[in-house]
């Protein structure tokens, strides 16, 4: 806003993009957000981390820092890109996506043994990514193909025959891509 007036650039097509209605929270989450919870401190102190921790992607590009006071400014080059790794970790450390592939137990206690997370409440930061897992489209896909990828393997099991091959994609709504 500049002078009481809506601005709008390239970045939402000089205003044209609408985004779906935020819902309405119930519950926990309603009371951390109103700041009626006990741990509503502790979530807010420390939002990047538990944004990260829950991250299903990274965020990649070229990107310079430009030095001076004030707010942090970022500067791209190229193309800013979100970066989903492989459905199953490499040297068994799994992060992002991956932690919604694993056993929800296992990714609590990866993401609270988390030298960036020791200042998080294990608590909360457990109840956030059941809130995720719940709520979050791509976090419920990924459950979902973990659970197909189980069924999968137990089949191949059973059946004596190799694991088939299975791949995930996210598609733009009408667009086929």
């Amino acid at each position: 806003m500049i002078g009481g007036k809506s601005i709008f650039n390239d970045c939402c097509n000089h205003g044209k993009v609408e985004y779906p209605p935020v819902p309405e929270f119930n519950g926990i989450m309603k009371d951390i957000f109103n700041k009626v919870h006990p741990k509503h401190l502790n979530f807010m102190e420390y939002i990047r981390n538990y944004n990260s921790a829950l991250a299903c992607a990274s965020f990649r590009g070229d990107i310079q820092v430009i030095p001076g006071r004030g707010p942090q400014i970022l500067r791209f080059q190229g193309i800013p890109m979100v970066q989903v790794g492989p459905l199953y970790p490499e040297k068994n450390n799994p992060s992002y996506a991956q932690l919604y592939i694993v056993d929800t137990r296992e990714a609590c206690t990866r993401r609270n043994t988390n030298k960036a997370n020791e200042q998080c409440d294990n608590e909360l930061m457990d109840f956030l990514g059941q809130w995720m897992e719940d709520n979050n489209p791509y976090a419920v896909s990924f459950r979902s193909m973990r659970n197909k990828l189980d069924e999968e393997n137990e089949a191949a099991q059973n059946e004596g025959k190799a694991i088939q091959d299975l791949q995930l994609y996210f598609m733009k709504k009408g667009t086929g891509l």
